[in-house]
């Protein structure tokens, strides 16, 4: 990853060797279910904008997402099916208390 101003710019995909520095994605399904988890490998907390394409929708749509404690990891779950989740806007943000 690679500052710039407030934002966190990928800088390349790293294999599950090297993820000392590096913002770890995972995300699967359970039956209906969608989980996602994000682990934040940084000392400040960090943030970012999620949307969602359903199966029968051709736009994707915004979907909350909350901030990522410093050195810890979040999860997500949504109870529907979701064709792709997009994630944009990674971002510092150590004074952003709520999901959104």
């Amino acid at each position: 990853m690679r500052e710039d101003g407030s934002s966190l710019l990928p800088t390349r995909v790293v294999g599950s060797g090297d993820t000392a520095e590096a913002i770890v994605l995972r995300s699967w399904q359970d039956g209906n279910d969608v989980f996602l988890t994000v682990h934040n490998p940084f000392p400040e907390q960090i943030k970012y904008r999620a949307g969602m394409l359903l199966p029968t929708e051709h736009r994707p749509r915004k979907t909350s997402s909350c901030p990522v404690l410093s050195r810890r990891m979040s999860l997500e779950q949504w109870s529907h099916p979701i064709v792709e989740i997009l994630l944009t806007d990674f971002r510092f943000a150590p004074n952003y208390p709520a999901c959104d």
